[in-house]
This record gives structure tokens, sequence and C-alpha cells, in this order.
């Protein structure tokens, strides 16, 4: 496995090293027998292999799984061990394999991530190096997990906001027009839209028009069972009967042929 290694020669020049190595922390050590002092290594083949956007590492789940083995009692290399023979899409396991070895090699764990920025950002590597000092890494992750929850929370409803003004850009014209042309409304959603569309408070009329139609189609739906659940009976009593004239026919038969 190639390390790109940043040194600093026996002269104080900065270098830069392309080491192979099994981890990174022999790497550092190789650099180190040469002379170098060595300021910081990155997994070369990695980087290469791991491309931001050809298969996404989902970091919110691996730090939430990996808080729940530690906060379990499982030991740091077993909980990610556990997480890799999880994992099936390859870029994904290659990571933490490499993250596992570098640990087993007594590395920090900061210390592996950082080999990986494009599946470990910055402030998660911190993170998990400040845990590192006070020895609290499960707290946290699980301070982490929070804060990125209520990001994306946030992200999701910045998305959807724009979701409007970015319709009356492509639309031309106000939504609930548009959604009329194209027979996506009823007229009393269409008539609270063009409400909210003169007060300016879209959102809280689009609220209200779901709350509305989730209350017809509850209404619907108990009307429907009301009516079902007699005319169930009725047919399941129906086949009943048919099947109580079957059983005696033959016995009325049975009787007329000896009469």
């Amino acid at each position: 496995m190639r390390f790109e290694v940043t040194a600093i020669s026996a002269r104080a020049d900065p270098v830069q090293l392309t080491i192979e190595a099994g981890d990174a922390a022999h790497a550092q050590r190789n650099a180190a027998a040469r002379g170098y002092h060595v300021v910081a290594v990155r997994a070369a083949d990695s980087l290469a292999r791991w491309r931001p956007g050809r298969t996404s590492f989902a970091l919110l789940p691996f730090a939430q799984e990996l808080c729940a083995l530690l906060a379990a009692g499982i030991g740091l290399v077993e909980s990610l061990q556990t997480l890799a023979e999880k994992e099936e899409r390859a870029p994904v396991r290659q990571v933490l394999d490499a993250v596992i070895r570098t640990v087993s090699a007594g590395a920090p764990l900061s210390a592996a991530l950082a080999e990986h920025p494009a599946a470990f950002p910055a402030l998660f590597v911190a993170t998990v190096k400040a845990a590192e000092k006070t020895g609290d890494l499960p707290e946290a992750l699980a301070r982490f997990v929070a804060y990125r929850s209520q990001i994306d929370a946030v992200r999701k409803r910045v998305v959807a906001a724009l979701i409007y003004p970015a319709l009356l850009l492509a639309t031309g014209q106000p939504i609930s027009a548009a959604l009329d042309a194209h027979g996506l409304t009823t007229p009393v959603a269409l008539r609270m839209l063009r409400v909210g569309e003169r007060s300016g408070r879209i959102s809280e009329l689009m609220a209200r028009i779901a709350r509305f139609h989730e209350d017809e189609i509850a209404r619907a739906v108990e009307w429907f069972t009301r009516l079902f659940e007699p005319i169930l009976m009725l047919a399941i009593g129906a086949v009943i009967g048919l099947i109580v004239v079957l059983m005696y026919v033959p016995v009325f038969e049975l009787a007329g042929s000896l009469q």
C-alpha cells in the first residue's frame, strides 16, 4: 500500500515522499528511519480509489453504529471490524480495512481517519481527536451525531423552502395555476392555495390543505368500512347458507327415493 508522507529533512527542507508500507505507522517509521521528521501521512492508494460521488460514505450511520458498539463495551478494533464485516460496498470496506490496520498498528483512531479525508471530514476527525484526550469517545460520537442530524434537518428545510420559488421560476406562473392546469388539485385546495399566494402564507395554507385531505381520506375510509362490514356479513351468510343447502340436498334426494 502506498503512502504520501509529508516530512522535514535533516536540512530543514520540506519534502514529499511516497513510501510502500503495510500501514501508516509503518510508513511513518520508515520515513523516520531515513532521517526525516514526519509531519503527515496519507494513504495514496485509498485516495486514488476513493472519489466523492462514486460511492458515498455514509458518515452519520457509521458514527451512530460505532457509538452504539463502543457504548456496549466492545473494543475499538472489534467495533471497526464489525462495521467492516457488514459492509457490502467494496470502496467503503477498503477504507474501513485501512483504518483497522492503522489502529491495530498502534496509531490513534483520529490519525487513521485523517488518512481518508474524502470519507471523514476534518470536523469529525477533530471531534474524535479531542475525545481521545478526554477518554469519552462514545459521548463525543453521540454529540457529533446529534449535530449532524440537526444540520441535515436544517438542510432539508432549506431545500423544501426553495422548492416553491423554483417552481415559480420553472413554470412562470403561480403554483396554484400550475397545479390546476395539470389536474393536480381540488377546488377547495385551489382556493386555499390562491389565498396563501395572496397573503404570503403559502406554506401554512399547504399544511392546512394536507390536514384537510387527510381528514377527507379518513372519513372516506370510515364510511367504506361501515358499508363494507354489513355487505361482508351478508356475503358470508349467503355462502354458509349455500353450503348448508348443498349438504342437505343429498339427504332430501335420498328421502324422496325411499318414499
